[in-house]
């Protein structure tokens, strides 16, 4: 029996922080946000934050990328042809952030801009293992609605 715990301890070690779940957290007036309690482990040391793209115009939001997420990024994005990738780099504007001792960081005054993030605001945090989205609260209850039919659209086109 206690081999069966230690088994269970063992693979919980080796298992690397990742984010999940939706999160409320607060811009405030300096333009730092708190990272939720639950990311900080995958964020601790560090992250990529730049601008979502989506061709739907109306998502609007930045996106967090792990460090390994980041290499994961990397390695598909240098197999581009080198105009195509100075192209994507000037869009993304891609911040290099490390968050302070209490779990905090300040999103660049272009981000915050680009996805209409007003200071002393609430923000939505939305994770995905190894990365995440930042909304404004008022964008994110603006774009995602409660309907669940184009989810099951894309559960069955690829047999979820």
């Amino acid at each position: 029996m206690e081999n069966s715990v230690e088994t269970v301890e063992n693979v919980n070690e080796d298992k690397k922080p990742s984010m999940r779940g939706n999160h409320k957290t607060n811009l405030d007036d300096k333009g730092r946000m708190y990272i939720p309690a639950r990311f900080r482990p995958a964020l601790k040391d560090g992250f990529v934050l730049c601008r979502y793209v989506d061709k739907d115009s109306s998502v609007v939001c930045l996106k967090v990328y792990t460090e390994s997420a980041w290499q994961d990024f990397r390695s598909k994005f240098k197999e581009l042809p080198q105009a195509k990738q100075g192209k994507v780099m000037r869009k993304l504007d891609l911040n290099t952030i490390e968050p302070d001792k209490q779990g905090r960081f300040s999103i660049p005054p272009e981000l915050r801009k680009y996805a209409q993030m007003k200071p002393s605001s609430e923000l939505m945090m939305i994770g995905g293992e190894d990365t995440a989205e930042i909304w404004s609260k008022e964008l994110f209850d603006a774009n995602v609605d409660d309907s669940m039919e184009d989810i099951a659209d894309i559960f069955e086109m690829y047999g979820l």
